[in-house]
């Protein structure tokens, strides 16, 4: 990964391979509980995940910045979605 990061000038203390490195961290400890979700409901989440990640800018404006609204947004919609399938568990 190292090797990788480097043949595009891109070191590991950039803030932005530190950000991305502490928000996958996050996206991916709750994802793995929708594990046994359907496969719509999968296809679905991860769908959003890509737009807001990845398409979701506006060139005119800082990278960084956009990044982080976008993990944020990503980050309290899984933990929005993590709560919601808590609580429907807990009603059994």
């Amino acid at each position: 990964m190292r090797q990788w990061l480097e043949s595009f000038n891109i070191t590991e203390e950039e803030p932005m391979s530190i950000l991305w490195s502490e928000y996958l961290m996050k996206f991916v400890t709750i994802i793995l509980k929708f594990q046994n979700k359907s496969k719509t409901f999968r296809n679905n989440l991860l769908t959003l995940i890509f737009y807001r990640l990845y398409l979701n800018y506006d060139l005119d404006k800082a990278f960084l910045l956009q990044f982080k609204e976008n993990c944020e947004f990503v980050l309290k919609t899984l933990q929005n979605i993590e709560t919601e399938l808590e609580a429907e568990e807990h009603k059994d």
